[in-house]
């Protein structure tokens, strides 16, 4: 699993403070969803190439925790999906060969691709969030 919390622009997070409620979830989820746009993107790019089916198979889902306010976008394959052309379900497949097993040695292309790009991500989050921002402080 790859976990990310996004902490360090201190005008950032200061301006999202000063945005109260659903207006300051919806911002934070639109800004996330940027930036895991660009990470799904990166780890589809890096599947194997003999993969098609586990390509096809990778999405993302978001929840946000209403208590505490937590985001938490989850990307990889999603397990109910099922290869048209094999009815195999890849996601088994995909954590072979993130991981290794016994018999086959890891290729980890989730892990890796995430990494790579993490500059990316970042700068797509940070830009959504700001752009968020400015679009809500219009409306008043």
């Amino acid at each position: 699993m790859i976990s990310y919390k996004v902490e360090g622009d201190k005008h950032l997070i200061r301006a999202l403070e000063r945005i109260k409620g659903k207006v300051e979830k919806k911002v934070a989820r639109s800004a996330l969803g940027k930036g895991a746009t660009i990470a799904t993107r990166q780890i589809k790019r890096a599947v194997p190439a003999d993969l098609k089916g586990l390509r096809k198979s990778i999405g993302r889902r978001s929840k946000t925790y209403k208590h505490s306010g937590t985001i938490v976008i989850v990307i990889g394959p999603r397990f109910a999906w099922r290869d048209p052309k094999t009815g195999k379900q890849p996601s088994a497949e995909a954590l072979k060969i993130e991981y290794g097993d016994e018999t086959t040695p890891a290729r980890p292309f989730m892990r890796r691709a995430f990494s790579s790009s993490k500059a990316e991500i970042e700068t797509a989050i940070r830009k959504g969030a700001w752009e968020g921002i400015r679009r809500e402080a219009a409306k008043k």
